[in-house]
């Protein structure tokens, strides 16, 4: 059998687009395995609301260790074409597919064709061939939730506290704002913009989530979609030289 050719990303100049409204988009969404939304009220539901007062010692850790131990990915950041590939794609096959699998950003990257400036392609039966691949190991992961919630309704599982100073151990601190803090460190280190992350960072967050883009009329008119030019996004990225 032939190689898989994996398609190259996205840079993310080559991200951004023309909507068919004339809004500029270059959005960024943190995608996250599904897996772990699952295991908080899957505990509610075998245990009840009141599980703290009448579970093991370290019911709250136990809980964290099982949905570190049965995700397959954490938490990265990718752009939203790709994150609503893996909505789209489980949507289409929601027969097939369960509801909890997520697809890491390498496995978008086999189905999703990306091209600069432009909408992604998306290749539905590479999709499904891909969650073919995973769907045994996936399986036995969801096995393992439950395997492990039965052990710890019977008081088999336990984590005591005793001589914790009750500090957060600092990865667990590391978190979505974090992951985009680092990523704005990478792309500006050693350069007069990285001065600015203080502000840019809330502002990022408020532009990238923002839907300004469907509140507006359809531009009536035809327009190029075919991206800014060279000279248009260095005007846009290095106005702070």
């Amino acid at each position: 059998m032939a190689p898989l050719v994996m398609p190259r990303l996205r840079t993310l100049g080559e991200i951004f687009r023309l909507s068919k409204r004339g809004v500029m988009l270059a959005k960024l969404e943190q995608h996250h395995d599904h897996m772990a939304d699952y295991i908080w009220p899957r505990a509610e539901a075998v245990f009840g609301r009141d599980r703290r007062d009448t579970a093991a010692p370290g019911f709250d850790e136990i809980l964290d260790t099982i949905r570190n131990l049965t995700t397959r990915f954490s938490v990265c950041l990718v752009c939203s074409e790709c994150n609503s590939a893996d909505g789209m794609i489980k949507g289409r096959f929601r027969n097939e597919i369960d509801s909890r699998f997520t697809f890491t950003a390498p496995e978008i990257k086999q189905f999703v064709r990306a091209r600069p400036n432009q909408n992604y392609e998306v290749d539905v039966d590479q999709a499904f061939r891909v969650w073919k691949s995973q769907e045994e190991a996936f399986r036995t992961r969801a096995e393992l939730v439950e395997t492990l919630l039965a052990h710890l309704g019977a008081g088999r599982l336990g984590y005591e506290r005793s001589g914790s100073i009750g500090a957060q151990p600092l990865w667990m601190m590391l978190g979505a704002s974090e992951t985009l803090w680092k990523a704005f460190c990478s792309e500006t280190k050693g350069s007069q913009r990285s001065g600015l992350l203080s502000g840019l960072r809330g502002e990022f967050l408020a532009r990238s989530t923002c839907r300004d883009s469907a509140t507006l009329p359809r531009q009536s008119r035809s327009m190029d979609c075919s991206g800014p030019s060279d000279v248009e996004y260095e005007d846009y990225t290095d106005r702070f030289p």
